[in-house]
C-alpha cells in the first residue's frame, strides 16, 4: 500500500478494460490519477467512483495529448 502515494498518473482507455483496472489499482494505492478516454460517459462515472479526476481525450490527437498533459499538470 502506498507504494505510489502522490504521485501523477494519466491512464489513458481508463473507462473499462485495463485502464480502467490499472487507474482503480493506482488510486487505491495512493496516486493522483486522471482517468482519459473517448467514452465520456462511462469514464466519468468511473472516475468518480474511484475518486480520479477525468478528461476526454482521443490519443490519436496530439492537439488532445497536449491538452491532457497541461491540463495534468496544473494539478
Amino acid at each position: 500500500m502506498g507504494r505510489v502515494q502522490d504521485k501523477v498518473v494519466i491512464s489513458t482507455g481508463g473507462a473499462g478494460g485495463l485502464g480502467g483496472a490499472a487507474a482503480r489499482l493506482l488510486t487505491n494505492e495512493g496516486a493522483k490519477v486522471t482517468i482519459t478516454d473517448v467514452a465520456e460517459v462511462q469514464g466519468g462515472a468511473f472516475a468518480r467512483e474511484i475518486g480520479a479526476d477525468f478528461l476526454p481525450h482521443d490519443v490519436s490527437s496530439e492537439e488532445q495529448w497536449r491538452h491532457v498533459v497541461l491540463t495534468v499538470d496544473r494539478k
